[in-house]
């Protein structure tokens, strides 16, 4: 049995806990304020967390951030092997009640987009590229426009990747309950993963592999002439 003594040894490092919590939290002042930061080259762009960030034609590595001015400095952008990764510095706790915005510039020698937590990137222009890769790892979006040789989706959790353009190559895979709509993305050819209660929806013109494991749905149209497909549970495949 637990005595006095441990009782309030207990609650005194409960309390102490919550204290420092409360120390190290950021809230946002809501005096939105643009910095302009100029970073190393980069041919990857991870966002992690909850920020929102905007990828956008102009000169590679110069970033600009909009957000509370007593937030700035907590926006880290940095580059190493060529990874230009987005974050909030994780030695706080942060209450952000007014968007924080990073606009990272990006032209055809990007090769892979990351976007871990429940932030969400957005492509504001096509971007032209060999060959690209696109993760969702959580509950944020991704909005792509693009016309690659191959493309890659994944997405790991709930969140969803939208992309429109052309790719001759198209992967996609769903694990969890996100959903892929490439429904505006004309792909010649295409394949197709579902496993979990997800969604994907694809435009093939010639051959498509799709299979599902679990209670997702695969939506096919473009009527390709080569078609391979495996349901295992409950889940469907259709063409339109």
């Amino acid at each position: 049995m637990i005595n006095m003594r441990q009782l309030f040894t207990f609650l005194f490092i409960a309390i102490s806990t919550v204290s420092c919590g409360q120390v190290f939290s950021k809230k946002d002042n809501g005096n939105i304020q643009t910095e302009n930061r100029k970073v190393e080259a980069y041919t990857q762009v991870a966002n992690i967390g909850s920020l929102d960030v905007i990828l956008t034609e102009g000169t590679m590595g110069e970033i600009r951030v909009e957000a509370s001015d007593n937030i700035l400095e907590y926006i880290l952008t940095t580059v190493q092997n060529g990874e230009l990764t987005i974050k909030l510095d994780p030695k706080y706790n942060y209450a952000l009640k007014h968007k924080a915005m990073v606009y990272v510039p990006i032209n055809s020698d990007l090769r892979k987009i990351l976007q871990s937590g429940s932030g969400d990137i957005e492509m504001k222009h096509q971007l032209e590229v060999d060959k690209l890769e696109c993760e969702l790892v959580g509950s944020g979006d991704v909005k792509i426009n693009v016309k690659a040789n191959q493309l890659s989706l994944k997405i790991v959790g709930s969140g969803d990747i939208e992309t429109k353009g052309s790719a001759i190559q198209l992967q996609t895979e769903v694990i969890g309950a996100g959903d892929v709509m490439a429904k505006k993305l004309i792909a010649t050819n295409a394949k197709a993963i579902v496993n979990g209660s997800g969604d994907t929806v694809i435009f093939v013109t010639e051959k498509v592999e799709a299979s599902i494991l679990g209670a997702g749905d695969i939506i096919i149209s473009g009527n390709p002439k080569t078609r391979d497909t495996k349901v295992l549970g409950v889940g469907d495949i259709r063409y339109k």
